[in-house]
């Protein structure tokens, strides 16, 4: 698969985990009166940081294969 569709199905996993994991540790937080541990933290982080980078990353690497693809094809560069 290419990497645009990666990056579009990380988006969505980091967008479904993002919501799931902050509403689940929010409720249990709230519950229990105490804060959530940091370990729990960085799951909501990471699920946040794949859902906002992933599609700008898979769009670079897009591109990246492109001018590699176009360059190979006419020998150079075209101006």
């Amino acid at each position: 698969m290419r990497p645009l569709v990666w990056g579009f199905i990380l988006t969505v996993v980091g967008a479904f985990f993002w919501v799931l994991f902050s509403v689940v540790f929010g409720v249990a937080a709230g519950l229990s009166g105490t804060d959530v541990p940091s370990t729990y933290m960085a799951l909501i982080y990471v699920s946040g940081v794949a859902m906002l980078f992933s599609l700008p990353v898979a769009v670079v690497i897009e591109l990246y294969r492109w001018i590699k693809k176009k360059k190979k094809r006419t020998g150079t560069f075209p101006e």
